[in-house]
Order: C-alpha cells, then sequence, then structure tokens
C-alpha cells in the first residue's frame, strides 16, 4: 500500500463503477460524477483526518488496483471504519487479505486504535472471509438500504498477526 496520487484518480473511479464492485460499496454513482472529484473526496477527508486512504498497489507495477482506508477515525475512542475494494480482475490472489491485515495493523500500531469495524454484505462471502483471516469476528446484522450488512470488529487485545 502507498499514498493515494493525482494518477490514482481514473483507475479509482473505473473500479468504483464497475457492477461487481458497486453492489458492495458504500459510494454512490451520483456523487461521483466524475475521476477528479472523488479524488478531491478522498484528499479533503485525509486532510481533515476524518478517514486515512490508501492504493493499493501491484508490486510488479506500481500501478493502483484498489483502495483500503481508515474511516471515521476517532481519536477519542481509539476507533475506526475499515473499508477495502479492488478492481474485479485482481480479485481471489489474497491481495485484499494482504491489504486488510496492513491496514489493521497501521491502524492499531501507528494510530493506536483499540477497535477497527467493518461492515460486509451477508451475501459478500468472498468479503467475509478476509475479514476473519485478518482477525476480525462477526458481531451480528444490520439492516441497511435494503441490504443485511454484517458488522465485524476486530479488538487490538485480539488480533491475528501474520
Amino acid at each position: 500500500m502507498r499514498r493515494l496520487e493525482h494518477k490514482d484518480s481514473e483507475i479509482l473511479y473505473a473500479c468504483i463503477m464497475a457492477p461487481q464492485v458497486r453492489v458492495y460499496t458504500a459510494f454512490k454513482p451520483h456523487t461521483l460524477l466524475f475521476p477528479d472529484r472523488l479524488m478531491r473526496y478522498l484528499m479533503d477527508s485525509y486532510r481533515h483526518l476524518r478517514d486515512v486512504h490508501f492504493a493499493v498497489e501491484w508490486r510488479e507495477t506500481g500501478d493502483c488496483i484498489g483502495l483500503c482506508s481508515l474511516q471515521r477515525w476517532d481519536p477519542g475512542s481509539g476507533s475506526a471504519r475499515l473499508g477495502y475494494l479492488l478492481a474485479p480482475e485482481w480479485w481471489n490472489r489474497g491481495i485484499a487479505t494482504e491489504a486488510v491485515k496492513l491496514i489493521t495493523g497501521f491502524g492499531f500500531e501507528q494510530l493506536e486504535l483499540r477497535q477497527i469495524e467493518a461492515f460486509c454484505g451477508e451475501a459478500n462471502l468472498a468479503s467475509r472471509r478476509v475479514l476473519e483471516k485478518c482477525g476480525y469476528s462477526e458481531q451480528g446484522s444490520v439492516g441497511a438500504a435494503f441490504v443485511t450488512q454484517l458488522k465485524y470488529t476486530c479488538d487490538r487485545t485480539l488480533t491475528v498477526r501474520g
């Protein structure tokens, strides 16, 4: 993972707009009218320390292939919400698992978080497996926008390192 760069905007926009990705994300297509707006949103949230976003890159080329974030960062409570997405052509290669492990470690070690939560569509079995492999445990379900979301949490004291 690395810091976002402006050159990532086109790739991230295409990734978020892919139908296979959109069904699993909270981004609303009508609010992301073009790639620069997406990048301004990501950079602005980083500048104001609401969210910390990283580009997920393919090691061999340095190309951006997705996004991994700690969102709604609250230093007072020591909590944040995990978010991640990859372009569909990079799914099922272990990349999301590696990115989630890295950002979880970053959150606990560098941001001194005590708990990270994640929400995942009940039907998104691949994402559920990623969270479970990274030490997150299911806490129940939440109804959100006509879709049942499963809530997962990872506590600093229980984190699986690997």
